[in-house]
């Protein structure tokens, strides 16, 4: 039973892996587009947070990853507080919900974030071209993801099942 169990773990681990490699790609790809649409392609210089950066593929993964880090549950960065409630007569159940609280806020975040920022693009040597917001699409499409999410499917289901079962408030 044991190596049943520990097979078992190993297949979720790999399958939670997967989908944070998945994501990992989707979000790069999402951000070259974005860049390429606004008219910023690979070498080109733009400033961002009064930073300035050169786009390569080295600064399109790690955007990707903090994205990835930040918006999907990883049960590594449950905090220690959390951790030791598990010894609370309140449940062990407290890993998840303190993930998805964090995520959760993250997405909002980085959402208007995204909807917001302005990126000056720049000839190299600091003088600026033109102003863009290359991912506000990518802003509204994750905070309209975030509240269909958390608002109106719970809703659109309990209404469903409701109706399934002919079941009133």
């Amino acid at each position: 039973l044991s190596k049943l169990k520990s097979v078992s773990q190993d297949l979720y681990t790999a399958e939670d892996d997967f989908w944070k490699i998945y994501s990992w790609a989707v979000e790069k790809n999402r951000i070259e587009s974005s860049f390429l649409k606004s008219g910023i392609k690979k070498s080109d210089f733009f400033t961002r947070n009064g930073k300035e950066f050169k786009l390569t593929d080295d600064f399109l993964e790690e955007e990707a990853a903090d994205i990835v880090r930040n918006n999907i549950p990883n049960y590594d960065y449950v905090s220690e507080f959390v951790q030791a409630t598990r010894k609370l007569p309140l449940g062990n159940f407290v890993s998840f919900p303190a993930e998805i609280a964090r995520t959760g806020t993250n997405i909002v975040r980085r959402a208007l974030k995204e909807i917001n920022e302005t990126i000056e693009i720049t000839d190299g040597a600091g003088k600026v071209l033109r102003t863009v917001k290359p991912f506000q699409g990518i802003g509204y499409t994750r905070l309209f993801g975030f509240t269909t999410t958390v608002a109106a499917i719970p809703v659109a289901t309990t209404a469903a099942f409701q109706a399934l079962y002919d079941v009133t408030d």
